[in-house]
């Protein structure tokens, strides 16, 4: 009989052999390899970039996608989830094919064939076919793969000019999240020379297979390994040769080989695995290894091994210095070494991947920069991550596991905080994280800052759909690789454990993604006045109402809470009884069955008036307060005060909330009742039984057409998390 065991072994690939000996030789440690980001909420970035890389330099692409998206900002459209709607409405917008490919495009054509066809066309019959099929979005491109309706889809793709070799097709699959792997001339000539065969005998149906192949050997994601092949492909490290690049790995062990006895020798290695990073300045000086003949070659190698990194760095506006990836490459020998369990030796495994991920970071003319940040009270619905929109959010399964889970993503995390991450308890916990691609010419603090500004607004939008009652904990920036060319870097955000004594969870699921799109498209087309303005009411409350989870005690919370609201539901008015219209505003729009006006007036009274005596210094007696704070309708009368303060605030945070949607929706629409930076009798409007219904009517129904009606509502009530009860 035959053995089983045996028979499931597949045949020995010779070529598979040669074409992983290849990837060892050429390629950075397979743990290390990423796949590119792509557009998985653009259906219509995609199809741009599917058709319009194949048969030029990637650099011509960026400029085509940089520049459209620039087109949909202008007309309030945001391009990473635009569908091809949208993408045709842009068409339509700019005069046709021929005026899009002026302004969006470039005279590329999908082939070098006379009369071929110029890809803005190629593109707009892409989309226009799609589209025609019932696929719109990416989303919906990935539910018809593997069916009849994908079938059809490829082949009308196919039929587009220039298109039917299928490459731009499986592209475009890859830029969508689908696994799959790009046969062209890049991925081909390396498979081929692996090989040892000329590029014509090669099949691409062959291509793609050993990829897949070689991919599965080392269980990572063939378009992963599809990106690796393709940037050494176009890396400098490729044209110089693979004699240049042995010198270069030659200098960088021979300087290891230097550097480790000199550490060893003043006590800073062998590290603890449980601290096994170390950082020039703090655990050792960096005069002692730069003084060493091997630091000054490595140096000298790589200024003349990559000139556009590092010649002249002072005339560039991003400067780098060949010496700071030196020390970055050192300390992620050391960590790997120490990770392993050693030795800490030159020609060791660890030392050899460190090696290989120091020029793959100098080829690469990008690199990847990840934003982590812990996020208490907020969870998912399941165990498994949830995407909305350009942030994903990982809950929190086992003790440790948001640090470990960052450590995946920035592996040099234990140098963000000195080694000691902040503690954080008000479970349930999140890691919400965010990544952006930064070229090499960009200023990585810049793009790292605005990535943390997405997780800011994924978290306001978050609190407005949902009144949850999370705050952040701690966030780290930094990059996909231990060798990079800047130090992971940490921010606090205060004690969210002291703060925690309301909870109101969030679960997320892939069901809340439409709405938190539609809610952040409303707010961004909002249509508010800011030439010549340093502040708007609408942006003073946005950031109030924001800050009011994360900073400071209760009492700033009251007044920054007090502030947005009035901003809000007043702006700019002047003139006598500011306090009473605003009482009289949010009772008359934000009033329900189980909230009356009645109740959010005397509410907002009581909290109003501690907030001025707050801000104009005046004094308040210990039983005023607490008369204040029991009287809030929210408060049980049994609460402890430091509850019953909680909950309080949280009374205000949720009136602001709602007052937030009320205001953005009566602004919305091509016939705004209530428009922002125009002179409005909303005041004589309210009063009126029946508009005051027709208005309070207005903006709930709005929010029922973005699938969000329920954050119209008043909050669920709020937990204690000292007795596990609500008090409300």
């Amino acid at each position: 009989m035959n053995d089983p065991a045996t028979a499931a072994k597949p045949a020995p690939d010779p070529d598979l052999d040669k074409v992983l000996t290849a990837c060892e030789e050429r390629l950075p440690a397979p743990a290390v390899w990423s796949a590119p980001p792509g557009y998985p909420d653009s259906l219509a970035l995609a199809v741009l970039d599917a058709i319009w890389s194949i048969g030029i330099r990637y650099t011509t692409t960026r400029g085509v996608i940089s520049r459209y998206t620039s087109q949909r900002w202008l007309f309030g459209g945001d391009a990473a989830h635009d569908n091809l709607t949208d993408l045709l409405d842009l068409y339509d917008r700019l005069g046709g094919i021929n005026a899009f490919t002026t302004t969006v495009g470039t005279m590329n054509r999908v082939s070098t064939q006379p009369g071929a066809v110029l890809k803005g066309e190629a593109v707009h019959q892409a989309a226009t076919v799609l589209h025609a099929l019932g696929i719109d979005t990416a989303a919906q491109f990935r539910q018809a793969q593997c069916t009849g309706l994908g079938t059809r889809a490829q082949a009308v793709w196919r039929a587009i000019p220039g298109q039917r070799s299928g490459i731009s097709w499986r592209y475009l699959r890859m830029l969508l999240g689908v696994p799959d792997v790009k046969p062209d001339r890049m991925i081909k000539r390396f498979i081929a020379t692996a090989l040892g065969i000329d590029e014509q005998q090669l099949a691409t149906d062959r291509v793609v297979r050993l990829v897949q192949a070689a991919a599965a050997r080392h269980g990572a994601q063939q378009h992963a390994l599809d990106h690796e092949i393709w940037k050494y492909q176009t890396s400098a490290s490729h044209a110089r040769g693979t004699e240049a690049v042995a010198d270069l790995k030659t200098l960088a062990h021979a300087f290891i080989g230097r550097a480790f006895p000199v550490l060893a020798q003043q006590h800073v290695i062998p590290v603890s695995v449980m601290q096994p990073f170390v950082r020039v300045g703090h655990d050792y000086q960096g005069s002692d290894v730069m003084s060493e003949p091997e630091f000054a070659a490595l140096e000298a190698a790589l200024e003349q091994a990559y000139p556009a990194r590092f010649s002249e760095p002072l005339k560039r506006p991003h400067a780098e210095f060949a010496n700071r990836y030196i020390f970055s490459f050192l300390e992620a020998a050391i960590a790997r070494c120490a990770l392993e369990g050693g030795p800490f030796d030159p020609d060791s495994e660890p030392v050899a991947r460190s090696v290989a991920e120091l020029i793959a970071v100098l080829d690469s003319d990008e690199y990847t920069i990840h934003v982590c940040r812990a996020v208490s009270h907020i969870t998912t619905a399941g165990d498994d991550p949830v995407q909305i929109g350009d942030v994903t959010v990982f809950p929190e399964i086992a003790s440790c596991d948001l640090i470990r889970r960052t450590q995946l993503l920035i592996p040099a995390v234990p140098t963000a905080f000195g080694g000691d991450v902040p503690f954080i308890y008000a479970p349930p916990h999140a890691l919400v994280t965010t990544s952006s691609r930064c070229p090499h010419s960009e200023n990585p603090y810049t793009v790292g800052s605005n990535s943390s500004a997405k997780i800011d607004r994924f978290l306001l939008l978050a609190r407005f759909l949902h009144a949850g009652t999370h705050q952040s904990g701690w966030e780290i920036t930094g990059a996909s690789t231990a060798v990079a060319p800047l130090r992971p870097r940490s921010r606090t955000f205060g004690t969210a454990r002291l703060d925690a004594l309301i909870q109101r969870v969030t679960h997320l699921s892939p069901e809340d993604a439409p709405a938190f799109t539609a809610l952040s498209s409303a707010i961004d087309e909002a249509v508010v006045k800011r030439g010549g303005m340093v502040a708007t009411s609408f942006d003073t409350a946005v950031y109030r109402y924001n800050r009011a989870h994360e900073a400071g005690d209760h009492f700033e919370r009251v007044v920054d809470l007090a502030t947005a609201l009035e901003a809000v539901l007043t702006g700019d008015d002047k003139g006598e009884g500011l306090s009473l219209r605003l009482r009289s505003r949010a009772a008359a729009l934000l009033a329900t069955r189980n909230d009356t006006g009645t109740a959010i007036h005397n509410d907002i009274t009581k909290l109003y008036d501690l907030r001025s005596r707050l801000i104009h210094g005046g004094n308040l007696p210990e039983k005023d307060l607490r008369k204040t704070i029991m009287g809030i309708s929210t408060v049980a009368d049994d609460a402890m005060f430091g509850v019953a303060l909680a909950f309080a605030v949280d009374r205000m945070r949720d009136l602001t909330r709602r007052a937030f949607l009320a205001r953005l929706f009566l602004a919305s629409g091509t016939a705004p009742l209530w428009p922002f930076g125009r002179s409005t009798p909303v005041d004589a409007a309210l009063a009126d039984d029946t508009t005051r219904l027709q208005w309070r009517a207005h903006w709930r129904d709005r929010l029922h057409a973005l699938g969000a009606g329920a954050a119209a509502d008043p909050a669920a009530p709020g937990i204690d998390p000292i007795t596990r009860r609500s008090q409300t």
